[in-house]
């Protein structure tokens, strides 16, 4: 293996970031396509669900008794659907400004023809 100096720390440790990044990237990737392509759903717990959402127990914990989240119960504990998850993610997804554009052109299109007849 190859000696490091100390100038080439940061842009080493630029390059393990990136990497672990595009790892990172992968691993997520993948678990949407196993959930996609049929699956068995996988039912998580409260540290699985913080871990693939990136959040915080707490924010779990909070989110749930809010009813912010999807959430299942069995006693005192919570199990969160992998597959609900995901569809819940996708849910909030926010559109581009190019789709609000066709949109609102076709809602003119729309009400424009009402208008003429």
């Amino acid at each position: 293996m190859q000696q490091i100096t100390f100038e080439q720390i940061p842009e080493t440790l630029g390059i393990l970031m990136q990497m672990v990044a595009s790892i990172d990237n992968l691993l997520r990737a993948s678990k949407e396509v196993n959930v996609s392509q049929g699956e068995t759903d996988k039912m998580l717990t409260v540290e699985e669900t913080a871990c693939f959402l990136n959040l915080k127990k707490a924010t779990i914990y909070t989110m749930a008794s809010r009813s912010q989240i999807p959430v299942n119960k069995a006693g005192a504990r919570l199990y969160f659907s992998q597959k609900e998850l995901t569809e819940w993610i996708k849910g909030g997804r926010k559109k581009t400004l190019i789709e609000l554009s066709d949109e609102a052109d076709k809602f003119l299109k729309n009400n424009s023809k009402k208008r003429t007849r």
